[in-house]
């Protein structure tokens, strides 16, 4: 966690070093599973450095990213991010749109330090789609000179830990799903 941390956190280029700007993490998920595993790497960040920096977490549901206003407002929080986590299920291929949700936050971020994470679950050689897709984060890493950290999860690592002693700080920053009103006669 040390290199990742050292790199992310790196002041920016229009921060003083002695200044109080909290380090912002961006985190996009797929599912729930992937929501989880993000939401264990942010706390393991949040227990460890929680005395030395605020940290602020935005979370970023990657089928919410159809939407314009929040996919304006998803590449303006990866802009502004020391860190960018992408928790995504191995399996599945990357999404036309989420392809265009990284492509619009390089082109605004101009080449600010940072570190961009992948929580991925299988092995590094877990077969063909996750090495595209390893392929192109290491791509986007490159373009966007942001150092690239892989990790590569097995099932047990998050199934193990649980949500059960999650950080406060990182519950109070989750997205929280609004339900949707219903309308009809019984209503």
């Amino acid at each position: 966690m040390k290199p990742i941390l050292t790199t992310a956190f790196r002041r920016r280029p229009d921060t003083a070093p002695d200044s109080e700007a909290p380090m912002r993490i961006a985190v996009a998920y797929q599912d729930t599973e992937s929501l989880v595993q993000a939401i264990q790497f942010c706390d393991r960040i949040v227990q460890e450095y929680w005395q030395d920096f605020e940290i602020e977490c935005t979370w970023w549901k990657l089928s919410f990213l159809q939407h314009p206003q929040l996919f304006k407002e998803a590449v303006h929080a990866a802009t502004e991010a020391d860190l960018i986590l992408l928790s995504l299920p191995a399996e599945k291929p990357i999404a036309k749109t989420v392809e265009d949700w990284i492509d619009e936050w390089i082109d605004k971020r101009r080449f600010r330090p940072g570190a961009l994470v992948s929580l991925i679950p299988g092995t590094a050689d877990a077969g063909s789609a996750h090495l595209a897709m390893e392929g192109y984060l290491t791509e986007v890493a490159s373009r966007s000179a942001l150092d690239y950290f892989p990790h590569h999860l097995q099932r047990s690592e998050v199934e193990a830990r649980g949500l059960q002693q999650i950080s406060p700080r990182i519950l109070e920053s989750l997205p929280v799903e609004e339900p949707t009103p219903r309308w009809g006669i019984n209503e």
